[in-house]
């Protein structure tokens, strides 16, 4: 595993630091965000920190798509199974093992595109809102995140052996490894960092 987590020893000795080597994340978490939440209809965000997915940093394309325009990604809106009606995702999504999500891209047409595929966790990791927590992602923009507890694959296999591959939950941001034949919800990317 890629992630270091030390107690730190401050004022608020339940504070934790997460590093995660494969990423260069350095995240600090608090045990009120480690803490479990009363179920809610918004996600909770940090008043006092600024949003690291601001609505301005997204395009709607008005095609089921948004482009990213600090990563220049285009995104599908919803994830795969799902539609877009012009206000949120309906329908059921897919719940896919990761042979399926990496093969799922390919045979997409969204928007006339016939390039899709699966995004690495660096680029699914762009789509995490930091300051926020339960979801961990713009809503706005990104609407219906499957239940968000539910994880994404991602295209990155694990570099120590071929059972594994990364995810992100987007309900905290969590990104870890769990192996390839789970089924998890897919979100189909185009572009390239």
């Amino acid at each position: 595993m890629t992630f270091l987590k030390l107690k730190l020893n401050t004022a608020n000795s339940d504070t934790q630091l997460s590093i995660n080597y494969s990423l260069g994340c350095l995240v600090i978490v608090t045990a009120c965000l480690l803490t479990p939440l009363p179920a809610l209809s918004a996600s909770i965000c940090l008043a006092s920190s600024p949003l690291t997915t601001p609505d301005s940093r997204f395009v709607d394309n008005n095609d089921q798509t948004i482009s990213d325009q600090e990563t220049n990604l285009m995104w599908a809106r919803c994830s795969v199974g799902r539609t877009w009606d012009g206000s949120t995702c309906t329908g059921a999504a897919l719940s896919l093992t990761w042979k399926q999500a990496v093969e799922e891209g390919p045979n997409s047409t969204l928007a006339g595109y016939n390039d899709w595929r699966l995004p690495n966790v660096k680029e699914l990791s762009h789509l995490i809102e930091y300051s926020c927590y339960d979801p961990a992602i713009n809503e706005n923009i990104f609407p219906s995140a499957l239940g968000v507890s539910i994880p994404y694959w991602t295209a990155t296999p694990d570099s120590l052996t071929t059972t594994k591959a990364w995810f992100i939950k987007f309900i905290s941001g969590e990104i870890d490894l769990d192996k390839k034949d789970d089924d998890y919800a897919v979100r189909l990317v185009r572009g390239g960092l």
